[in-house]
């Protein structure tokens, strides 16, 4: 795609049918930079289904055929279409979505969205509500060899003879340990909020149904402490448990 960009004349149309994995995450940055950067993305077809595209191939990637038109300025609407298949009179829908909900635009970076249905496109929307993220909010993010679920036999709350303290990078300073932690309810409170179906429809339609990777959840706004602590709190009181409806209720009142 980007050597068929260089070779376009101005407003020369570049149409392509890739997997969508292009459309975020770290490792396709600098790809989504100059594709943006250097063309107008006119339109977006979707097909939701993994298998069916090239299944003769064993091909199971989630697909999208894109179009972009070299050197013009950003329309301020895309076309987005979705389809399961190649059988576009079974399964077939299309319209037409601001660019500013499509395209965003981070720290030296841009990620496309392609909402496949307005629940995903209401989640895009909802949660730009949010000013707050993991930087100002002292969170971090770290992927390791060392997950602490995954020794659950080597932990104590019982401080042994032996014993030797479990450190994390949040807990690691400047030459010096920092044993301070969030409180409970605010623990409770955004692990609930990264559970509610909004911020699920927000990554499917980010990344669609692959894994998410530590560069998008940064990008993710968060409510503030304090309203994580109210949703935890909450949380906490309900007796019937932490299901999905609660969760969701509960958001749905920040």
């Amino acid at each position: 795609m980007s050597l068929c960009l260089d070779y376009l004349n101005h407003s020369g149309q570049l149409i392509s049918i890739t997997p969508r994995s292009f459309t975020s995450g770290a490792y396709f940055k600098n790809f989504r930079n100059k594709l943006l950067k250097e063309s107008n993305l006119e339109a977006v077809h979707l097909f939701s289904s993994r298998k069916s595209i090239f299944k003769n191939n064993s091909i199971y990637q989630e697909n999208i055929i894109c179009k972009f038109i070299k050197g013009t300025k950003q329309n301020s609407s895309i076309s987005l279409s979705c389809s399961i298949d190649m059988d576009f009179n079974k399964s077939f829908t299309q319209k037409k979505l601001p660019n500013k909900l499509l395209i965003k635009s981070f720290v030296n970076d841009n990620f496309i969205f392609i909402p496949e249905n307005n629940a995903q496109a209401k989640a895009i929307k909802e949660l730009q509500k949010f000013e707050d993220g993991f930087d100002n909010l002292a969170l971090s993010i770290n992927t390791g060899p060392v997950v602490p679920f995954r020794a659950k036999g080597l932990l104590s709350k019982v401080k042994h003879k032996n014993s030797i303290p479990l450190l994390g990078l949040n807990n690691v300073e400047m030459l010096a340990v920092n044993w301070s932690e969030y409180n409970k309810y605010e623990a409770y409170g955004l692990a609930a909020f990264l559970n509610s179906s909004l911020v699920d429809n927000y990554f499917r339609s980010l990344s669609g149904s692959t894994q998410i990777n530590k560069n998008e959840l940064l990008t993710l706004r968060l409510p503030s402490l304090k309203q994580l602590s109210q949703l935890g709190k909450k949380l906490l009181k309900k007796a019937e448990g932490f299901d999905q409806n609660i969760i969701d209720e509960l958001f749905g009142r920040l």
